[in-house]
């Protein structure tokens, strides 16, 4: 059985104690703590995917032969100025700079889902203004674009 807990106050905490201690120990466990770094949040990545669909179609290329292009081209740029969060984009610029043929595969070393929510908006804001680069209005869906490019996470 795998939990994972977010333990943001003193009930919290209070929980997670009581889930250790009411845990079997018929067998080993593993039991690990480290500082919570929030991933990007549902409506970022929801606005992601929904400004995917838009530039394929209007590129003609599939939405993910664009998120790969743009990992490369801009996410990983953004990555590699946080070197100390995102050890996995030192990787990815490494093998590019030594077979820079195999960008697509490459790309997989990093993920979208690997920022926070502050620089997954800042990575939204790059891909607008690629897509205004080469003459692309991407939609700003009310229901998604406020809280997805200002970085705010829904309670």
């Amino acid at each position: 059985m795998k939990r994972r807990m977010v333990i943001r106050d003193e009930a919290s905490r209070q929980a997670a104690i009581r889930f250790i201690a009411g845990a079997s120990i018929a067998g080993p466990l593993d039991v690990a703590i480290s500082a919570h770094k929030p991933s990007r949040s549902r409506d970022q990545n929801a606005l992601y995917w929904q400004w995917m669909t838009v530039l394929a179609a209007e590129t003609g290329h599939s939405k993910d032969e664009m998120h790969a292009m743009l990992k490369n081209r801009l996410m990983l740029p953004l990555m590699l100025e946080y070197p100390e969060r995102y050890t996995k984009a030192i990787d990815a610029q490494d093998m590019l700079e030594l077979f820079p043929l195999k960008w697509p595969t490459i790309s997989e070393l990093i993920s979208t889902t690997d920022l926070t929510v502050q620089h997954f908006a800042m990575y939204l804001n790059e891909v607008e203004s690629f897509a205004g680069n080469i003459g692309i209005r991407l939609p700003h869906p009310d229901d998604l674009y406020m809280d997805a490019v200002y970085g705010r996470r829904k309670k």
